[in-house]
């Protein structure tokens, strides 16, 4: 029960963790059949599940996650599935716009492209995404939606690059996580909590990673016109949503995280190790002790708004020029 207790302490500990535990899940998803089908469980059932999960017989040095070669080249490169998907579909060699977003919900999208705002983008080269444009003060940008988690963020992401987006942003839903945030409120990420797995195949282990702090000014100034509640700070970036437990939202508030999200980790490393910028906006729609209209995120007009803003601000991060990222 003590290894139990110092569990979610941190992130990196959190991953090795739960690599350890796989080598007992067979034997405690038995275990838990067979007390399902009993329809109770007993102090003596719930002893015996704990007891294995804690034997576990495990070191780090043995957990993939924390041991990727990240200085090695990769095998696979998304220019290969790139080149793939225009021979399979017969495709021009066309860039896509210069500015992307990848909307996660996707309703904003779908409003979007019902209203005739958003229209689709034929040529781009991609098996798992649609892409639709929007213009913004006469700019082109492109919106892929429903890429939600980190590997999936990144992996559009990479091909986003390679098909010729110089700037990346993830427009996210987000629970709250410090107490005083609003519900509706818009938190530009500064930095995120590497709580999730995919930063780990781009860079070293660290508990944090920052964003790239051009790009985060542009936006906020863009977003700050909106008349919305909008602020900038730390996100903590999961692959389990439904598996954060109320120990560590205290902790992370405790240590002045704004938000929880499901992809700003990723993209952030992905940033760094790719040299593509890239930003994440959460839009912070819930919380667990949130008494008011749950998962608001306002008006789709004004999505729309907080859409045109994103856009806005990543030309402005373009047309300064700079991309200036923290070390690792």
């Amino acid at each position: 029960m003590a290894r139990l207790a110092e569990f979610f302490e941190t992130p990196l500990r959190n991953a090795v963790s739960a690599i350890a535990l796989v080598r007992c899940c067979t034997v405690v998803h038995h275990i838990d059949v067979v007390i399902l089908a009993s329809g109770q469980k007993t102090e003596t059932d719930r002893a015996r599940h704990w007891t294995l999960m804690n034997n576990t017989n495990w070191s780090a040095e043995q957990v993939p996650l924390l041991h990727h070669p990240i200085g090695e080249e990769t095998a696979f490169t998304p220019h290969a599935l790139i080149e793939a998907v225009k021979r399979a579909r017969r495709l021009p060699d066309t860039a896509v716009p210069a500015v992307c977003v990848l909307e996660f919900d996707g309703d904003l999208t779908d409003w979007l492209v019902a209203g005739h705002v958003a229209r689709p983008w034929p040529t781009w080269a991609c098996f798992h995404t649609p892409m639709f444009a929007i213009d913004v003060d006469g700019e082109t940008c492109g919106i892929v939606p429903r890429t939600i988690g980190g590997p999936y963020a990144v992996l559009v992401a990479e091909q986003l690059a390679a098909s010729g987006a110089r700037v990346i942003v993830g427009l996210t839903s987000a629970g709250r996580v410090r107490p005083d945030l609003p519900i509706p409120s818009v938190v530009v990420a500064t930095s995120a909590v590497r709580d999730e797995g995919t930063s780990y195949h781009y860079l070293p282990p660290q508990p944090t990673i920052d964003a790239p702090c051009a790009v985060v000014d542009c936006l906020y100034e863009e977003l700050s016109r909106l008349g919305l509640p909008v602020t900038r700070g730390r996100v903590w970036t999961t692959d389990a949503p439904y598996r954060e437990t109320r120990r560590q939202l205290e902790h992370h508030a405790g240590n002045d995280v704004l938000a929880v999200e499901m992809q700003a980790a990723s993209l952030f490393a992905f940033s760094a190790a790719r040299g593509t910028p890239a930003a994440v906006v959460a839009h912070v729609s819930n919380a667990v002790d949130h008494t008011g209209e749950p998962f608001d995120r306002g008006s789709d007009v004004e999505g729309g708004q907080l859409l045109n803003a994103i856009c806005r601000g990543a030309s402005r991060f373009l047309r300064v020029g700079s991309f200036p990222v923290s070390p690792p």
